[in-house]
């Protein structure tokens, strides 16, 4: 049994010399769509376009197969209209999204990854563009968002990557606090969800 042990420690520890790390400072933009489910039926807020910066970490298990980590930050916002609010706004949803994922090669460095997603609030607000009111912070009608994402990473060069991310939510991000209106003037507690878009590249290190 010891002797197992040791030999599954030697192999693990080979395993990591010989495996690739990388490192990579990531950026570009993304859109956002956010769902409203009211009972009745869903409705949406109009999509918009932020950005997200952050790093990902990739480490190799062999030729073909990944494990990594992104941590990003990330600005998504999208429209209101009469559904919610008789004037235009705009929601600012803030977070720090946490992704692990596995990947996997599918042609000369062509990467597939998907994985769980966790998106911390750091800060939701709203800006009714018809008033001067300006930001107004509104993060306790909002949780921490969970989901998963799939993305593809498209190599440029040896170091320079194009990463394009699909993620989707999977729970309620309203809390008891938000109240909506509908068109008819009748409230009513929503359930809140988004998906969303990133397009942007990657600049890699080897490590």
């Amino acid at each position: 049994m010891r002797l197992l042990a040791t030999i599954t420690l030697l192999v693990l520890s080979a395993s990591m010399l010989c495996s690739q790390h990388y490192l990579s400072i990531t950026g570009g933009a993304n859109y956002t769509d956010v769902q409203v489910n009211r009972g009745s039926g869903f409705f949406s807020f109009d999509g918009d376009y932020g950005y997200f910066t952050g790093l990902d970490y990739d480490y190799g298990l062999d030729s073909r197969w990944q494990l990594g980590m992104d941590v990003l930050y990330s600005v998504e916002q999208a429209h209101q209209f009469n559904v919610i609010n008789p004037d235009n706004t705009v929601t600012q949803f803030r977070y720090l999204r946490v992704a692990p994922h596995v990947g996997f090669d599918l042609f000369r460095g062509l990467v597939l990854t998907t994985g769980p997603e966790i998106g911390f609030d750091l800060g939701t607000r709203i800006n009714d563009e018809s008033t001067d009111a300006g930001w107004i912070d509104i993060s306790d009608q909002y949780r921490t968002w969970l989901g998963g994402n799939v993305s593809l990473q498209v190599p440029i060069t040896d170091y320079l990557l194009v990463i394009s991310r699909y993620r989707f939510g999977l729970n309620n991000i309203s809390t008891d606090v938000v109240q909506f209106t509908d068109d008819q003037g009748i409230p009513f507690d929503p359930k809140i969800s988004s998906w969303g878009l990133q397009l942007g590249l990657a600049y890699r290190f080897e490590l």
